[in-house]
């Protein structure tokens, strides 16, 4: 599953690069803080619960 996540991350980022005027976040984690496109949170956000809507429809079909 980390490698999806890694996925979908990078997916977000090349998609999230490619905007102008982009407004970054601060977030801080553990004491440490990271700037980082509200794009790409956004775009990262959507990717995972289509990969977990996938699952989920995957799981219900097979019966799992």
């Amino acid at each position: 599953m980390n490698e999806i996540i890694a996925k979908l991350a990078e997916q977000a980022a090349q998609e999230s690069a490619l905007l102008e005027n982009e407004v970054n976040l601060e977030v801080t984690v553990e004491d440490r803080s990271y700037s980082i496109p509200g794009s790409f949170i956004d775009k990262f956000a959507k990717l995972l619960l289509v990969e977990c809507m996938e699952l989920c429809v995957a799981y219900g079909e097979s019966g799992d």
